[in-house]
């Protein structure tokens, strides 16, 4: 019995070394010359790992705008990695969850790791966290799923906007002081997670700050930003990490010359945060309706956008026209606010020297 078993695993084994070695080459060179865009972090970049019975970005109107129905996306439609992606002219990488389902020919355009509502550390979402987000990449490379041309060939996009800190919240007070002695955890933890991704050997990774906190439609009280959540995002937290990024530069310079940037920073607050407050136009010249408010919102506090009763009930509202709408829920920009925003950030995109490839 024991020699069958061992037989069975052998055969198991060689099928999945099999699988790999198909997945990674199915005679096709362009799998790996093709430039690779990897994609760790939470909801603002997420496009699909959540689980569906768990996630609301699995239940209509997620989805409304674009692909017309649910498909894991925080929003309507699009979110962050969707644009950048199509800034870069590669199609949207896979997300994690599904990656089994697709050959080379989907792949050969990198691979989505990040988990809605997770962080750098543990949150009450019940997902992977970065570490081991970038656990699953690198497991992925030593399969041979992607190799170091594939790597040579990338990018990798991070997202960090803020689930630590609601976390740290709930569980130990809202005191500025104190936040701003685990924000520098925080920001210590991201820069180990970023230096990991490029050890492991994507050629740059791109890093957000965090978002105007205090303008998303959860923190606005009598159509006003929470200064002092702004304060604490792009005061304190976002200029530490903007000077630890550069710090990182500075140190990859040092150890070897190179032609680009290693680590690049992506400033999400200045974009939305004039824009919520009109201090810049919409670079499509296209009005909003009210940018403070969300398009979809549960109709008390109790409910969110999803929510549906235990009859069946419908316990959100939603707004007559998404397109007019900067924020698609009370913490997520919409389809419309994601392509605004990132056209905005285009001038920090083109640091980014993998090659533009359909």
């Amino acid at each position: 019995m024991e020699a069958k078993r061992n037989q069975h695993l052998a055969l198991i084994a060689l099928f999945l070394s099999f699988l790999v070695a198909a997945r990674g080459s199915a005679g096709d060179d362009d799998y790996h010359n093709h430039p690779k865009l990897f994609v760790f972090g939470d909801s603002y970049a997420d496009t699909g790992n959540d689980a569906r019975v768990l996630s609301e970005s699995w239940m209509t109107p997620y989805g409304h705008s674009w692909p017309h129905k649910p498909d894991g996306r925080w929003s309507d439609g699009f979110v962050s990695t969707d644009y950048i992606a199509k800034y870069l002219g590669l199609r949207t990488p896979v997300a994690f969850r599904s990656w089994k389902n697709h050959g080379p020919k989907k792949l050969k355009y990198g691979m989505n790791f990040a988990y809605g509502g997770t962080g750098v550390f543990d949150t009450d979402a019940p997902y992977p966290n970065m570490t081991m987000q970038i656990n699953f990449f690198e497991q992925l490379v030593r399969k041979g799923v992607y190799n170091s041309q594939d790597l040579e060939n990338s990018a990798a996009y991070v997202s960090l906007v803020g689930n630590d800190f609601g976390y740290f919240i709930s569980q130990h007070g809202a005191d500025p002081s104190d936040i701003m002695d685990f924000a520098d955890v925080v920001i210590a933890q991201l820069a180990h997670n970023v230096k990991r991704i490029h050890k492991i050997g994507v050629k740059q990774v791109l890093a957000t700050g965090l978002p105007p906190i205090g303008c998303l439609p959860r923190s606005i009280e009598n159509n006003t930003c929470n200064g002092m959540y702004n304060f604490l995002a792009d005061d304190y937290y976002n200029i530490v990490w903007n000077t630890t990024v550069n710090q990182m530069n500075v140190n990859e310079s040092q150890i070897r010359a190179t032609d680009y940037t290693p680590y690049i920073y992506l400033d999400l607050y200045n974009p939305l945060y004039n824009i919520v407050t009109g201090i810049t136009s919409p670079p499509s010249g296209k009005p909003l309706d009210n940018p403070m408010e969300a398009c979809c919102t549960g109709v008390t506090d109790d409910y969110y956008c999803a929510s549906v009763a235990t009859n069946g009930t419908k316990m959100y509202t939603l707004c007559e026209n998404p397109e007019t709408k900067l924020f698609w829920d009370r913490s997520h920009p919409s389809h419309r606010g994601w392509s605004e925003v990132i056209y905005l950030l285009r001038d920090t995109l083109s640091q980014l020297q993998i090659p533009h490839k359909k």
